[in-house]
């Protein structure tokens, strides 16, 4: 549970953050430690700490941030044992809370919001034109600071006894909240950052929401995200529930917001709201917005999309420009400011209605990537950039492209969920049109029918990714077909997502080469002789750099590989040796890089290191058919071929590691850091899955970073 807390979470009022309590658990295998925390917390949520804390524990750090209409709004940093005891209990009651909430209530159910507004466009669409039925989105005043305590603390001890001492303990007096040298009386709603506030909240609103559900059976639609209720039905059944909400909602601490409640119809006429308060925004051509996702024509959806991200992302593209480190900028753009920001929008909201608002965003993206790189993309380059990082691209999809395989997704998953909401079986009149758009996208054996329950859209993604790598394969020459199944190896792309710190960052140049390499885009004006060995052709994609045997580039590749791997031996406490001597008693050859006694079984390993490239002539053909067919031929034709049979002689066992020069590895080197890795993370005290992660990692930025300084240091221009 310690590790789910984001890194770098603040410490709040006892000045203990996750991190603090996570390195002191670890240190030597701290168990001791951890029983006691668990002690602790088991102390915490049996309510028996003592009350005198109380106004501390259950206390927080207030900050202040301006709001663009310039007020201020309040950012609550709880304590760490609060959260942490919240977090077990959320965890404990979780399965529990969403089968008593539903199906009025979605406080955690998956897919929750996404069904919300897939209901939402469901009976728009049914009563379209029909002036009889009206929705209603509700929204209540600072609603999660003003529920009244005495109700949470009720309805917490009759509907969910076993947390009810731990939620006593922290709402049943007043706590501190401290903000600079003020210290301000936290008296009513839940807390902010509370793990358990969500679920305190909706227990108060499930009053409320109980009501709803026997005065007024008539509606179509009686449901609460959070806080966003919606309600639709006949006119005379939303106006009830709407007096019912305004009659008992204060009871609870609830108060309605008129001004940002609205009416929604498709029928055109607006007397049909003449029976409420003029003050709630009324909308009769049945274009809205619910959980910031748009329903209406395609016109509103487009210009609503377009003025959530499309007109404010040139800021944020200029500002990633301008940053000073395209790697650190490539990162922000890739998880922060592409693809990622239009996944709500393409899940909840179908793809005939925002397409032109997709492609202009797909193309703001696109052109600060080339930004970053200083140069424009072909159309294969482009085409493989927006692939994903396992099928050779850099994940820069496009969200017109996916945009299909989103909603068909999410409307698949939330399916049964939106059924429960509305009481009746669902269809989409876009479902068909999303189905057809999907299946031009992918071969034929993964498209789909309308009886097709398809699963995730990453999976769904993935059969895009497929039919457009097989695409771009098939269009392509024989080195960029070699250089695109190159790609495709497994942790060959580690380099891509590597946060830049230590050996991981990458200088500007070093990147920017980098990447033009991994996309096939050119570094130099035309073919011309090497600049430094005067004796090869330079390819205008620099790939004769990779094995020009001047400068020594190569040996110091090799040597910084190898040095990696000799680290992280050590970090395993195999006792490892660099170049061991002697190995053979009739030669000087030194086939062991690294050496590590007692491998496996009492016998030693000799561990060979080298680089290749699968775009020299003598690769090329198998290569551009075959990935990975460089570095496995190099192992057994030259490493193996030479070194085998003697190593074994001697009583050891031969492994050799050949690297690709865009990264991919020789079949058994896997096997290898599968057990280095666990050997470490039982040592350190790690997760295994991140030792891994950070060895190839490591690996491939030290590889990557080699080969643009070899490339760079060829240069024309700088050599001269």
């Amino acid at each position: 549970m310690l590790r789910a807390f984001p890194k770098g979470s603040a410490a709040g009022p006892t000045g203990s953050s996750a991190t603090h309590i996570l390195h002191a658990v670890q240190v030597n295998n701290q168990t001791l430690a951890l029983d006691i925390l668990t002690d602790f917390v088991n102390l915490l949520a049996s309510g028996l700490a003592p009350p005198e804390v109380q106004p501390f524990l259950a206390g927080a750090y207030l900050i202040g941030l301006s709001k663009k209409d310039g007020g201020i709004r309040p950012i609550a940093i709880g304590d760490i044992y609060r959260r942490l005891t919240g977090k077990c209990l959320s965890s404990l009651v979780k399965e529990e809370a969403n089968c008593f909430f539903l199906p009025a209530q979605c406080v955690c159910a998956p897919g929750g919001g996404e069904a919300v507004v897939h209901a939402w466009r469901h009976l728009m669409e049914e009563f379209k034109n029909n002036p009889e039925f009206i929705g209603m989105k509700i929204d209540f005043v600072n609603a999660f600071n003003s529920v009244k305590r005495i109700v949470l603390l009720n309805e917490c001890f009759e509907k969910f006894p076993h947390i009810y001492k731990w939620v006593h303990f922290c709402y049943s007096q007043h706590s501190h909240l401290f903000f600079g040298d003020y210290i301000i009386s936290s008296q009513a709603g839940v807390q902010q950052g509370d793990p358990l506030g969500p679920l305190l909240f909706c227990l108060v609103l499930h009053v409320l929401v109980s009501k709803l559900l026997n005065e007024s059976p008539g509606l179509a639609l009686n449901n609460w995200y959070m806080d966003d209720g919606s309600l639709f039905g006949k006119i005379e059944d939303v106006l009830k529930a709407w007096k019912l909400i305004k009659e008992m909602g204060p009871e609870l601490g609830l108060f309605s917001n008129l001004e940002k409640c609205e009416l929604i119809s498709t029928s055109g006429n607006s007397n049909v709201f003449d029976d409420f308060e003029p003050q709630i925004t009324k909308i009769s051509n049945g274009n809205m917005t619910i959980l910031g996702s748009a329903i209406g024509c395609k016109q509103h959806c487009e210009d609503w999309v377009s003025h959530k991200l499309v007109k404010k992302l040139p800021i944020l593209l200029s500002k990633l420009i301008h940053l000073g480190h395209a790697q650190s900028s490539f990162l922000l753009l890739l998880y922060c400011a592409s693809f990622c920001k239009m996944v709500w929008f393409i899940r909840t909201i179908p793809p005939d209605l925002i397409s032109e608002a997709c492609e202009q965003f797909d193309s703001s993206v696109l052109n600060c990537f080339e930004n970053l790189i200083g140069s424009g993309l072909s159309v294969h380059s482009l085409n493989q950039a927006r692939l994903g990082t396992k099928s050779g691209g850099i994940g820069l999809r496009a969200s017109k492209t996916h945009s299909a395989a989103a909603y068909i997704s999410s409307f698949f998953m939330s399916k049964s969920l939106v059924e429960t909401f509305i009481a009746t079986d669902t269809n989409s009149p876009y479902l068909e049109n999303s189905i057809t758009a999907f299946n031009t996208l992918v071969s034929k054996e993964n498209q789909l029918d309308a009886s097709s329950c398809p699963s995730s859209q990453q999976d769904l993604s993935s059969k895009i990714d497929l039919q457009s790598f097989t695409t771009l394969l098939s269009s392509s020459d024989a080195l960029h077909r070699a250089r695109l199944l190159a790609c495709t190896m497994p942790h060959a792309n580690a380099w891509i997502r590597a946060l830049p710190c230590h050996q991981k960052k990458f200088l500007c140049l070093e990147w920017t080469i980098s990447m033009k390499r991994w996309l096939g885009c050119p570094l130099f004006n035309s073919d011309h002789l090497c600049v430094a060995c005067n004796e090869q052709i330079m390819d205008v994609f620099g790939h004769h750099a990779t094995v020009c045997a001047v400068k020594g580039d190569r040996i110091k590749r090799h040597n910084q590989i190898r040095d990696i791997l000799f680290d992280f031996c050590s970090c395993a406490a195999w006792g490892p040796s660099k170049e061991k001597p002697n190995l053979f008693s009739y030669s000087s050859e030194k086939p062991a890089d690294v050496f590590v006694p007692n491998y496996t079984c009492g016998k030693d390993l000799v561990l060979d290191v080298a680089v290749t490239c699968p775009l020299q002539h003598k690769y090329l053909h198998d290569a551009s058919v075959i990935a990975g067919f460089a570095c496995n031929d190099y192992a057994v034709q030259v490493k193996m071929k030479n070194f085998q049979e003697r190593v074994e002689q001697e009583g050891f066992i031969y492994l050799p590691v050949i690297f690709e020069s865009f990264g991919g590895f020789s079949e058994d080197f896997s096997s290898f850091v599968h057990k280095l890795s666990i050997s470490v993370s039982a040592r350190l005290n790690e997760v295994k899955s991140a030792t891994q992660k950070h060895l190839y990692e490591l690996i491939s930025c030290v590889l990557m970073k080699s080969l643009a300084r070899s490339v760079s240091s060829r240069f024309q221009e700088f050599c001269s």
